[in-house]
């Protein structure tokens, strides 16, 4: 029997392929649901950040108890002391919420770039881009779709645990005192932490994109922000000039913060120079970022 080809099976495809809206939160929650698989590293990057979390929340919680209401109404000479004493030990609830965010921001770090570190360069080693961009993926998906899975374990490890500090603070108070006087501090700790993690998911991508094995990146990752931080605080002592310490990532996220809060800025350095620093940072990583995506597509 001879064999036959029937060529209108083959016929082009002339139509327009279906785009899915949702494209970016799917390649997002592939990335999540691959960071959350070792129970190990979630444990160890998360414990300590929970631990800070609820000791913050039990600050709070302190500083808005009063005694007297615990002697029965009766403000005695012994009750008054102790508030005295409580209330300069754990000192003010906005303090305790701007120092929550400073002291959370290494811990910020290492979640993001443990599960970040691997999002795109593993995809390169792998050859996932293939199998990504053969499908109706734009690069702008893409790297959306990374940003928000790295992003997520971001707001994980510091946007949602301070807004349980924050709403611990509300709920504590009495009266709603602190919603009532206090509400800007909730806006001001939102901001603050999406800028944190949105710096440091833009760096950990743009440094994973540049290798092709997550321990290249770790190691990058680390030697970026240790050496931004540490040339810039040898040449601001030894050009005696406190602009240079704009090359630290984390000083200038303490400058920003330190002005949305209303604290003292040491040295000459202003908020608005350190925005300025931050903003070069983002436009140099996403530069990295859409080349070397770019690249990746034109390989597949």
């Amino acid at each position: 029997m001879k064999a036959t080809t029937h060529t209108e099976v083959y016929r082009r495809f002339e139509g327009e392929l279906r785009r899915h809206p949702l494209r970016p939160l799917t390649i997002a929650a592939s990335g999540m649901r691959t960071g959350f698989k070792r129970k190990l590293p979630v444990l160890l990057l998360f414990m300590p950040v929970g631990i800070l979390c609820i000791v913050n929340c039990v600050r709070v919680h302190l500083s808005f108890l009063d005694l007297a209401d615990l002697a029965g109404g009766e403000v005695t000479p012994g009750a008054a002391m102790g508030q005295n004493i409580l209330r300069s030990v754990l000192g003010d609830v906005v303090d305790n919420i701007f120092d929550y965010l400073n002291n959370t921001a290494f811990l910020v770090l290492l979640v993001v770039g443990w599960f970040g570190a691997g999002l795109i360069a593993e995809d390169r080693r792998l050859g996932a881009n293939l199998l990504y961009f053969s499908r109706p993926i734009t690069r702008f998906d893409y790297m959306l779709g990374k940003f928000l899975g790295a992003g997520t374990f971001g707001a994980l490890a510091l946007t949602a645990p301070c807004m349980l500090v924050c709403g611990v603070a509300a709920f504590s108070s009495k009266d709603w005192i602190f919603l009532r006087e206090e509400w800007p501090t909730i806006f001001k700790s939102l901001a603050l932490s999406l800028i944190w993690v949105a710096t440091i998911t833009a760096l950990v991508l743009a440094v994973s994109s540049l290798v092709n094995r997550k321990t290249h990146a770790l190691v990058g990752i680390v030697g970026v922000v240790a050496l931004s931080g540490g040339i810039s605080e040898l040449l601001a002592h030894l050009l005696d000039e406190p602009r240079m310490r704009l090359f630290s990532i984390f000083e200038n996220f303490k400058i920003i913060g330190n002005w949305m809060f209303g604290r003292q800025i040491r040295g000459q350095v202003t908020a608005e120079a350190a925005t300025w620093a931050l903003l070069a940072l983002w436009v140099g990583c996403l530069a990295i970022l859409a080349v070397r995506v770019r690249k990746m597509e034109v390989a597949a």
